[in-house]
């Protein structure tokens, strides 16, 4: 299933994801998409691993209706509901029928949260 992991930090959870055909890693910045790959071996890294950099909210290298699964950790964390509210937007764009976005977020609204 094709799978993109939104800014993958320095790819603490990016080898868990191995399993996904492709595998895409999308952040900000170049660097860190080419840091994480060096984590591979060279094959992986070159014709199976797919690196885009990307601006906010828009994931226009990846067509409409063709992933089944978006995941995106500890990204979202310090992040406020208008942000995680319009990249779910461009997620959902991308998104398969039945696919999924997993992320994870802290709650300002709540007193555990702040």
């Amino acid at each position: 299933m094709p799978t993109p992991e939104l800014f993958p930090g320095i790819g603490t959870f990016t080898d868990k994801l191995v399993s996904a055909e492709p595998l895409y890693i999308a952040d900000y910045y170049t660097e860190n998409l080419h840091q994480i790959g060096a984590k591979f071996n060279d094959f992986y890294n070159t014709r199976r691993l797919i690196k885009y950099e990307i601006k906010d909210y828009d994931l226009a290298p990846l067509r409409d209706n063709t992933l089944g699964l978006v995941v995106s950790f500890n990204y979202f964390l310090i992040k406020d509901a208008n942000f995680i509210v319009n990249w779910a937007k461009e997620v959902y764009r991308v998104l398969r029928p039945q696919g999924h976005f997993i992320f994870n977020f802290i709650p300002d609204s709540t007193v555990q949260g702040i």
